[in-house]
């Protein structure tokens, strides 16, 4: 899972989890963010949502947001930016 943080500030940070909710050593072009942020409400169900959309593709991001514990769909992504994610640290 992937969390951004001030996405609409000059200066956006970005965590991601695994499915088990454990916060990772990596990150993108943005600044790892160093405090743990709260497993989200209803998070179950929107790994149910994520995997049933899903199913029929070899790979895709599905976006959803979760706004005062209501679960918003945002869209599917084939190939996030274009496939060229620099991974810091590389490993």
């Amino acid at each position: 899972m992937d969390i951004i943080f001030g996405v609409h500030t000059t200066n956006p940070t970005r965590s991601f989890y695994n499915r088990n909710w454990e916060k990772q050593n990596f990150t993108t072009r943005r600044i790892l963010e160093t405090e743990p942020f709260p497993k989200p409400d209803r998070f179950e169900e929107m790994i149910a949502i994520a995997e049933k959309l899903a199913q029929k593709f070899v790979f895709v991001r599905v976006d959803l947001y979760n706004v005062n514990t209501k679960i918003y769909f945002s869209e599917l992504t084939f190939s996030p930016a274009s496939g060229m994610v620099t991974f810091i640290p590389q490993e």
